[in-house]
């Protein structure tokens, strides 16, 4: 079904011209908001002014700009062919609110992990034109790239305007391309700034970015087709398994019986695949170890062929060969799978 569902959505990427990528930031709700973040519902005789706050938390206040709990309950003087509907679409965007925001948190973040890209007009469209996903540009580092390293950095600001790691005006790029900074691309000096910065106003993050781990390949490790350090590790098979297909991998092939003993992830041109002693579909409650990691560089898969076929010996590469960020993000997914 999750294969059928990205498969659908890859069809009608391709029948508007854009990438699958695209489409899903075009079909992000605004639920209702303005661009200011702000929503009235309204009862007839009154009405309430919902505005999403910086932790996508909901501030409700009257006409008179008093704060509010909640949204009340419709009473006798409202006109309850206004009140009682618009309080049911208060109760709907308050569920739909949860479900946008984790989902747009992990795009997100797979967006760091991959380093995704946006021109800046269409960069400006959803984070600063959007009143759900403003409030997650705020709280997050942004770079502007000509090849794979930030020539800058940026934060957007509450008030609309652009500021530095030392607080100063940023004039917002007519070129090149925007992608969340990883920490390893930083300087020290820079990322200690932003950290300084972010403390200082009380910024919560929506995940972990300026405090993310690192993982680097070691001297000894940069001549190895596979990577060793999780080897031997062992834990619950079902714990294995739903960390690793929460963050974007797949079981690997499946054999007799509904076996398979490999996750693999493809991410553009670079793809990863983690081996353990095997489990079977449906029956994963057992433990299971870990074996290897390894990495490859992939060609577009052929037409009507299973993705995990592109996954094969000649396709490894050595772990000196793979982008460093698509290392570190790889590494640090199977640390928090293995429990580490």
């Amino acid at each position: 079904m999750k294969n059928a569902a990205g498969e659908a959505l890859k069809q009608a990427a391709a029948a508007l011209g854009i990438s699958r990528e695209e489409l899903e930031d075009r079909l992000v709700p605004d639920l209702g908001f303005d661009e200011k973040a702000a929503r009235v519902f309204d009862y007839g005789s009154r009405s309430f002014t919902v505005r999403l706050g910086p932790a996508l938390e909901l501030e409700v206040c009257d006409s008179s700009g008093k704060r509010l709990k909640n949204l009340p309950a419709p009473g006798r003087q409202d006109d309850p062919e206004k009140a009682v509907p618009a309080n049911q679409a208060f109760k709907k965007m308050k569920k739909q609110l949860k479900e946008v925001a984790g989902s747009q948190k992990l795009r997100l973040e797979q967006a760091l992990s991959t380093q995704r890209f946006w021109e800046p007009d269409k960069w400006k469209a959803l984070f600063v034109n959007h009143p759900v996903m403003q409030l997650f540009a705020m709280s997050l580092i942004w770079g502007v790239y000509e090849g794979t390293e930030p020539g800058g950095t940026f934060r957007y600001m509450e008030d609309g305007s652009f500021n530095t790691a030392d607080e100063e005006a940023y004039p917002f790029p007519e070129s090149g391309k925007i992608g969340l900074v990883h920490p390893l691309e930083l300087p020290e000096e820079v990322l200690a700034a932003w950290k300084e910065q972010f403390s200082d106003y009380e910024i919560t993050q929506p995940f972990e970015q300026l405090d993310r781990p690192v993982f680097r390949v070691t001297e000894e490790e940069r001549e190895e087709m596979s990577l060793t350090r999780f080897e031997g590790r062992t834990l619950h098979g079902l714990s294995l398994s739903g960390r690793l297909l929460k963050t974007g991998w797949f079981r690997g092939e499946i054999l007799d019986a509904g076996f398979f003993e490999n996750f693999y992830r493809r991410d553009g041109s670079f793809g990863a695949e983690l081996t353990f002693s095997g489990s079977t579909v449906g029956q994963e409650n057992e433990e299971v170890t870990i074996r290897k990691l390894y990495f490859f560089r992939l060609t577009p898969p052929e037409p009507g062929s299973s993705a995990h076929r592109a996954f094969r010996k000649e396709n490894r590469c050595l772990l000196k060969e793979v982008d460093p960020r698509y290392f570190s993000e790889t590494v640090l997914q199977a640390a928090k799978a293995a429990g580490m």
